[in-house]
Parts: structure tokens; sequence; C-alpha cells
């Protein structure tokens, strides 16, 4: 993947005198054969920049990587065996979730992504159509993200959590009878254990893992529960929610433990 700044970095390095391979090494680049080519012969890369920092794992990258391993998705479409369209999308309920993905989606990318509401439903949808970008999200290894610091910890989780996470709250007057807590659910058990694993490093605490029947096709799936007072605060805190509802209800949940 080549970024703009790359491409124009390209030309002034050549007019300063140095070499295609110099500059190839210069940009860090895999071979000379694309410098040459858009140096020499006009070669244009194919597909839409992204930004020069799209590599590095940003707050805003990390929770693209969590929404998407949610309720997002990644799109590739092909003509004649080979991949030529790549999208990233997300299609939700909530507005202020498809604006949030959207809005970390351009700062990461430094690409315009498109927000609507579906004709006749009451779902909102934004897009990004990159091939680069969605080839980029859907090679990405998040388990990488066990050595990350605590902040970008902190926006993978709340991607997910915005995506897969529900705040379960019950009698919350009647102290004995209540239910608190907070629910992960997803098919893939391997994920379901580093986000146990990532709350852990952020000192939160899970009360259990179990298997749940529902979702698509009432398949198999797994629900990570959080519950206890001071695990709910360090989570609102630490990782919260960019869905309003979410928030609110996790304030509810919060105000109603005796001091």
């Amino acid at each position: 993947m080549y970024s703009r700044e790359q491409y124009i970095k390209a030309f002034e390095l050549r007019k300063e005198g140095f070499t295609y391979e110099e500059i190839t090494k210069i940009l860090k680049l895999k071979t000379a054969n694309a410098v040459y080519g858009w140096i020499k012969r006009g070669y244009h890369p194919q597909g839409k920049f992204l930004s020069i920092n799209h590599n590095k794992l940003s707050n805003e990258l990390a929770y693209v990587l969590g929404a998407v391993e949610g309720d997002g998705y990644l799109g590739f479409g092909k003509f004649r065996g080979r991949i030529t369209k790549g999208c990233i999308g997300l299609e939700v309920k909530d507005k202020d979730f498809a604006l949030c993905f959207k809005d970390n989606l351009e700062k990461w990318s430094g690409l315009s992504v498109s927000f609507r509401k579906r004709n006749n439903t009451d779902r909102f949808v934004s897009t990004l159509f990159s091939l680069r970008a969605a080839q980029f999200i859907n090679k990405y290894n998040i388990n990488s993200l066990v050595k990350a610091n605590s902040k970008l910890k902190s926006n993978f989780l709340r991607g997910l959590f915005d995506s897969e996470g529900n705040v379960s709250g019950s009698n919350l007057d009647r102290p004995k009878i209540s239910t608190r807590f907070i629910g992960f659910f997803n098919t893939n058990l391997k994920l379901i254990y580093l986000v146990k694993k990532l709350l852990e490093s952020l000192g939160i605490e899970i009360q259990n893992i179990d298997k749940r029947i529902g979702g698509f096709k009432n398949s198999l799936c797994y629900r990570l529960r959080i519950g206890g007072k001071e695990n709910l605060k360090r989570f609102r805190d630490k990782i919260g929610f960019s869905i309003k509802r979410k928030n609110k209800k996790l304030d509810d949940i919060l105000k109603s433990y005796k001091k």
C-alpha cells in the first residue's frame, strides 16, 4: 500500500538527485518498480491513498478494529477472479454509534466516509469504499493489542462493546434480587478470551464466560460477564460506550448501589 505522501515525496527526492533504489529505501518500499513507474512512466497508484500514518496503531484505528470485530463488516468485490473493490462498513440502529464509527474511520484513513439512514428503516449506515483500507483491516493481527498501551486497549474494547456489549439491570430497587452486569457476546471463543485478557490488564475482573444459544440463526455463542460495583465503575471510567443509551443505563445501575 502506498500513501499520498510517499507518492509526492518520491518526485521530490528524484529532483534532489536520489536514485530509484535510494528513494525506495528512504520511503521504505519493497521494490523500486513502483517508484520507477510513478516517475518514469507516469503511472499512478491504483485506489485511494490512505493516511501516511495508517499503519501505526492509533486510538482511531483501535476503535475501528474493535467495531469491525463486532457489528462492522468488510466487503470485497472481484473482477475476473481478481479482488478489485473493498469497503469497511457498519449498519446499526444507534445513530451516535454510526457517527462515532464514521469519525474514527475518517481520522484513521484520511478518506471520506459516507453516512446515511437506510430508507424505511431505523438503521444508520457508515461506509468507506477503499480496497486498501479493507485489506489493511482484514490482515491486522488484533492479538498484538495485548502489548498496546491502556488507551489503545480501551478504544479497541469500546468499539467491541459498542457493537456487541449490553448493559443489564433489573430490580434495581430491590438489592437482594437485582441483576447488574455488562455482557459481551460473540461466536469466536478466541476473541472472548482476548477480551478477557485486555479487560484484566485494565484492572477489570470478569464474573464468568458461558455458552448461549441465540443471535444469527440461533447459533452457539459465548457471553462474557462483568459484574460488581467496582468492576462496572472501572469499565465506565476506563472504557465506556459511545452510545448514549448504554452509558445512561450503566450510570443508572451504578447509582442504584447503596453507598
